[in-house]
Order: C-alpha cells, then sequence, then structure tokens
C-alpha cells in the first residue's frame, strides 16, 4: 500500500489550463459589462458624479473590484459573466474555488494600479513625477500581457502568481500548481521595463529642456497659481483642472486655463462667463516678453473609471 501511495505522488499532475484567447475573450467581455454598469449609474448619478470630479475614480475602483471579487470567488463559482461565457474559471492550486478574502486580494491586485495611479496622478502637476506615475502603471500592464504569454503552460499573469491563483477551463478538475518562474522570465520583464524608463523619461527630459517650459513656468508659477485660485471662487467652476504657459511651435506664447464646470453649458450664461474668465487672466502680470493669445478650455461631465462623459468648449483670444 505504501509503494503504490509513493508512485501516486509522484505521477505527474495532467492540467488543463485556460486558453490565452479565451481570457483575452472574457476579460473584453467584462470590460463591456462594467462599462454598462457605469453608463446605467451615470444616468440615474450623473449629477453626483459630477460633483465627485476626479474622486468619481473611486467609484469605478470600488465597482470593479467587487465585481471581480464576487465573480472570481466561491460566490460565483470561480466565474465572472465574460468566463461564464467563455468557460473558464478562478481557482487555487488545488483547484478549490477562492474565498471572498482570496479573491478581493487578487482583485485588487489587479484594480489597484490603473484606478489609483489614475486618481493620485489628479494631485500632481509636476512633469516628471506625472511621467513616472503613468510609468508605473505602464509597466504594470506590461507585465500581466508578458507574464500571460511567456508562462505557455499556466497562463499565469502578475495578479494570478502574486495570489497564487490559476485560470482553468470549467471543466477541470485536476490539481493546478503551475511551474516556478524561472530567473529568465523575471529578467526579460526587469529589461522590457528599464528600456522603457530610459525611452519615457529620455523623450520627456529633451522635449521640458528644449522648450524652456519648466523653467517658463516655475518663473510664472505663483501668478499661474493665483489665477487657479480665483477661478475656483467663481460658483460656476468646479474646479481648475490646469493652468499653464505654451509656447508654440511658431515661438508664440499662450497662457491655456482648462477647468470644470459646474454646471452644464446649457445652464450657464456663457458670454458673461466667458468675460469673467478672461477677465482674470488679463489683470495678471506675467513674467514674460509677451503674450500672444489666451485659451480657456471649459468641461463639463465625470470620469468613474469605467464610464465617462464630457462636454468641452474652447475659447480662444489673441492679442
Amino acid at each position: 500500500m505504501e509503494v503504490e501511495a509513493n508512485i501516486e505522488e509522484k505521477a505527474p499532475v495532467k492540467t488543463q489550463k485556460g486558453p490565452l484567447g479565451s481570457r483575452i475573450a472574457a476579460f473584453i467581455i467584462d470590460f463591456i459589462v462594467l462599462g454598462i454598469i457605469g453608463l446605467i449609474l451615470g444616468l440615474i448619478f450623473k449629477s453626483f458624479f459630477v460633483q465627485l470630479a476626479w474622486h468619481g475614480v473611486l467609484v469605478g475602483w470600488i465597482i470593479t473590484t467587487i465585481y471581480f471579487t464576487c465573480g472570481n470567488s466561491i460566490i460565483f463559482k470561480g466565474s465572472t459573466i465574460g468566463k461564464e461565457f467563455m468557460g473558464i474559471k478562478v481557482v487555487d492550486y488545488k483547484s478549490q474555488y477562492l474565498t471572498p478574502f482570496f479573491a478581493i486580494k487578487r482583485s485588487l491586485l489587479f484594480t489597484t494600479p490603473y484606478f489609483l495611479l489614475e486618481y493620485f496622478q489628479s494631485f500632481f502637476d509636476h512633469y516628471y513625477l506625472s511621467i513616472l506615475l503613468s510609468i508605473i502603471t505602464l509597466s504594470y500592464y506590461i507585465g500581466l500581457v508578458y507574464f500571460l504569454l511567456v508562462n505557455k503552460i499556466s497562463k499565469q499573469s502578475i495578479h494570478d502568481i502574486l495570489a497564487k491563483t490559476v485560470v482553468v477551463n470549467k471543466t477541470n478538475e485536476d490539481s493546478c500548481k503551475p511551474r516556478s518562474i524561472t530567473q529568465s522570465k523575471i529578467i526579460g520583464f526587469v529589461s522590457i521595463v528599464i528600456v522603457l524608463w530610459g525611452a519615457m523619461f529620455s523623450v520627456g527630459y529633451s522635449f521640458v529642456d528644449s522648450s524652456n517650459l519648466q523653467e517658463v513656468f516655475d518663473e510664472n508659477k505663483e501668478t499661474l497659481f493665483e489665477i487657479a485660485s480665483e477661478l475656483t471662487e467663481n460658483e460656476q467652476v468646479l474646479f481648475v483642472e490646469k493652468t499653464q504657459i505654451n509656447i508654440t511651435i511658431e515661438s508664440e506664447v499662450g497662457i491655456i486655463v482648462e477647468l470644470t464646470t459646474s454646471k452644464d453649458f446649457d445652464d450657464i450664461d456663457e458670454e458673461r462667463f466667458k468675460e469673467e474668465v478672461f477677465d482674470v487672466i488679463k489683470r495678471k502680470c506675467f513674467n514674460l516678453q509677451r503674450i500672444d493669445y489666451a485659451e480657456v478650455i471649459m468641461n463639463y461631465g465625470y470620469d468613474i473609471g469605467i464610464w465617462s462623459t464630457n462636454y468641452s468648449k474652447t475659447w480662444t483670444i489673441r492679442n
């Protein structure tokens, strides 16, 4: 009996992992489902979402995390709507459905990089810091695709590896413990990320250095801040997204203000509002040899990460 038991333990485990195509198709279906949920919620809570401004991304993060947590756990037998349609499911290494606790861990690993880094980026206006946050997000999702491709047998991505889960066909009942990640795969991923970082910082540095935009911005930073602060006091302005100095290829110098209104355009006295905004810009003194034009971009809408709607108008006056 002992000999037979040992033979069983050493016998190779047959696994039937979910094919890559099915995972991609399932994600597309889930993305569409989440978009429909966002659209319906937007129709109901439009005014509330508008008032949330950039905080609305947190709504999408919460909804997406709950969706994948419930779908990928024992609650719905390891399958979101997309996975159910494609005939695949999420399980642990023992082919057991995930408890909600472990399912939320996997979901957070998948959703957090996109939603939270996008959210935090709204608080920073420094060029290089903005690039850094973008690269971190991009690197993570390159990793998602990279490990799916190089893990040809298990098709595990980053969140699968960290959460110790696999995606398998719904008919699979075998043990699903995959092979370990080799050092060469990790080195390959790190190499791709380093090249990406170097390329993006190089392009960013060349752009800022050649146009001297950062230097010009620093010299007029206080004035630009005053414009944003004064415009925010207007009851029709929800928040000012950016105030910046722009130097075009033709060497024209302009002041650009982008803001989001608290009301729909139809509910605003457009001419009066336009006059009020440009009056604030005209009264400021800039450390510039000349100003060729001033441009105001007016937005109204919301973005909750899984659905967004935005209307925009641009006003320009030239000297």
